[in-house]
């Protein structure tokens, strides 16, 4: 959960940062990985990112779990999400909101509180091809 939780928090904040959406993710149990698009992340950027996630992780934002309508969620996320892989026949969608950060229709487990998570440490960018990078990161104890 903890993975998973924190996936949603540097997803969410490489989006509202630099506009780099998430098009894939590989969760792991001591590590994980988040590819984003339009990305060419500098060392600086990576700081700003892991520093901005460790913030979010201290300052205990809550994360919150309901549902809403199709027609809803599509008005809030703009391109966060891919929203286009959710079958048009569903209408409601369960939705994570990780504080501030995050608001994205997601059907896994995910903490209470981001000072669950621990803290965030980016181990490596990677570049995927073009305008793509591939962020790895770990969890250190809460």
């Amino acid at each position: 959960m903890r993975m998973h939780t924190s996936q949603h928090l540097l997803s969410g904040l490489a989006f509202r940062i630099f506009g780099a959406r998430t098009v894939g993710n590989q969760i792991h149990t001591d590590y994980s990985r988040v590819d984003l698009q339009p990305a060419n992340f500098t060392p600086e950027d990576l700081k700003r990112i892991e520093d901005e996630c460790n913030r979010v992780v201290e300052a205990g934002q809550e994360v919150r779990i309901f549902e809403e309508d199709r027609v809803v969620v599509h008005s809030k996320v703009q391109d966060r999400s891919l929203m286009d892989l959710i079958p048009p026949s569903i209408k409601r969608l369960r939705i994570i909101q990780v504080g501030s950060v995050d608001y994205c229709p997601c059907g896994g487990t995910h903490l209470k509180k981001t000072s669950e998570i621990g803290r965030v440490h980016i181990l490596e960018k990677r570049s995927k091809g073009k305008e793509t990078d591939r962020i790895v990161y770990e969890l250190l104890p809460p």
